[in-house]
């Protein structure tokens, strides 16, 4: 559960508030999630691909992943460096 916890703001009027989480992990945990990266997928196709959900996002990323396994394994194979 996201615990929030209330400070002043230094200024004129004592009354600026904001609320901020109370650990840095929330900030952090949504920062690299699958909606993130469907985000990030969207905006490198050049909105080709339209609007990416995050299993589309998860289908992409397993893909990549195994075609990079697979050209790092070819590329070891020939004895070379990548």
């Amino acid at each position: 559960m996201l615990k929030l916890t209330n400070i002043c703001l230094p200024g004129k009027n004592s009354t600026l508030q904001t609320t901020l989480p109370a650990n840095d992990k929330a900030v952090v945990k949504n920062l690299f999630s699958w909606r993130t990266v469907a985000k990030v997928y969207q905006f490198l196709s050049w909105r080709l691909l339209g609007e990416v959900t995050e299993e589309e996002a998860k289908g992409y990323t397993k893909v990549l992943l195994l075609l990079f396994s697979a050209v790092a394994i070819g590329g070891l194979m020939e004895g070379g460096a990548i």
